[in-house]
């Protein structure tokens, strides 16, 4: 995620835009989060990603 840090919002594509919103949802310390639709916009081979690491 590194990668993402400096760079403009609007250089993202929607699957990295899909990876900083996700990343940001878990760096939160809250007890439940609610996804719905979270991996749409990722590419097939990130889309088990975040499951894989829950």
């Amino acid at each position: 995620m590194s990668e993402y840090l400096q760079r403009p919002v609007q250089t993202l594509s929607g699957g990295q835009e899909q990876r900083v919103a996700i990343a940001g949802a878990l760096a939160e310390a809250c007890k439940a989060l609610i996804l719905d639709e979270f991996t749409t916009f990722l590419d097939e081979s990130d889309q088990l990603l975040p499951i894989d690491q829950s």
